[in-house]
């Protein structure tokens, strides 16, 4: 059991007056209370774009008489044998565009600046892991200052107007704390202690509604396939099937906190073929 107990004054260090980048709760909001909090309040809080759902999306599908075989555009005079082999075949596809929505990080309560997209217009090298890859700064995300640049472990190729949206409080390299939130409290004992600054309500973040546009990803599947008259009652239909018939690797959305697309992770899977027969009687 705890023997003494204290609780937060007002009084914050200077440091929190980096509560300035928070969104404003709109006058006249009911906030209702802990358990039963008011539907305006929810609305303010949670209500942004689904990124679960693309933000663009379009399919389609069709089928493909290939002109080949007797009476067609190709082989059109061919025999009984090479038309059975060769002719009445058949494609069928289908396919997707799509478009993925992200929602940027509003972990941090520094320094704020304006969103830049910068897509496939910033390439840079990215080694933080000790080994470089190319990547793409999709958006200006937050790139701790010890590493721009940085000849060893760090990110290069940053644009040269490079400037994080959204930094954290200590952001300074060589102080204490550099990299985080953290700021002091001062207690009513007169007592201060180093805590984690979040605020409230949820949703508080100048940036915990912003939704952009990440990479656009298509896909296409296709059959090719074929029924054979083996005798009149019996028939044999053989398929070949691919999935990601283009073998298209497909661009994953960016990091949300730092805005970096790695190129090292695919979207869609491998290209996958597979070979079915059906006999019927």
């Amino acid at each position: 059991m705890f023997d003494k107990c204290y609780s937060v004054d007002l009084h914050v260090d200077v440091a929190l007056l980096h509560v300035n980048q928070q969104r404003p709760l709109p006058a006249g909001i009911d906030p209702g209370t802990l358990t039963n909090p008011g539907h305006a309040l929810n609305r303010w809080e949670n209500y942004h774009v689904d990124t679960a759902i693309p933000m663009h999306h379009i399919t389609f599908n069709g089928i493909v008489d290939l002109p080949v075989g007797k009476g067609k555009r190709l082989l059109r005079n061919s025999n009984r044998f090479l038309d059975a082999l060769l002719g009445g075949y058949e494609v069928a596809f289908v396919g997707q565009v799509l478009s993925q929505g992200f929602q940027v990080g509003a972990g941090n309560w520094g320094a704020t600046s304006p969103v830049q997209v910068y897509g496939s217009d910033a390439p840079i090298n990215d080694c933080r892991s000790g080994v470089c890859r190319p990547a793409y700064l999709w958006f200006n995300g937050y790139v701790a200052p010890t590493v721009v640049n940085a000849a060893k472990n760090g990110v290069t190729g940053l644009p040269s107007n490079y400037t994080p949206y959204l930094a954290p409080i200590n952001n300074t390299p060589g102080t204490a704390n550099f990299g985080n939130n953290n700021v002091t409290v001062k207690l009513k004992d007169g007592t201060s202690v180093l805590t984690g600054y979040s605020p409230g309500p949820a949703g508080a973040n100048a940036f915990s509604q912003t939704v952009l546009l990440g990479p656009y990803n298509y896909v296409t599947d296709i059959s090719l396939y074929k029924t054979f008259s083996i005798t009149e009652r019996v028939k044999l239909r053989v398929n070949v099937d691919a999935f990601n018939a283009f073998n298209i690797q497909g661009r994953v959305n960016p990091n949300t906190s730092d805005g970096i697309e790695s190129l090292q992770t695919s979207y869609w899977t491998p290209r996958q073929v597979q070979f079915s027969a059906r006999l019927s009687f």
